[in-house]
């Protein structure tokens, strides 16, 4: 199986690190048996789906996306649980 390997930094929350990589809070939380309650320098384990994905850069839009890779933006919004469209700077959205 393939995963990404994220390394909790202070402050980080469950949610701050699943919206990062896409997935749901209780996914994040269970593949890596942690409640809500992270420490600085955890390793935690986001799984990878197959596929392809894209780190958001500066000036990057859901829409400029979806469109740099072929697909609607209301269709990269749900692969990723996206609201409202907006994304944010080093985020990893997967793209399919």
């Amino acid at each position: 199986m393939k995963y990404f390997v994220h390394t909790v930094q202070e402050g980080e929350s469950v949610s701050a690190i699943a919206r990062i990589y896409g997935v749901s809070e209780r996914e994040l939380a269970a593949s890596n048996n942690v409640g809500i309650e992270l420490f600085e320098g955890m390793k935690l384990e986001i799984v990878k789906r197959d596929g392809v994905y894209y780190t958001v850069k500066p000036f990057d839009t859901a829409k400029s996306i979806a469109a740099a890779h072929g697909i609607s933006a209301e269709k990269l919004a749900a692969l990723n649980d996206i609201e409202g469209g907006a994304v944010f700077l080093g985020q990893v959205l997967y793209i399919e």
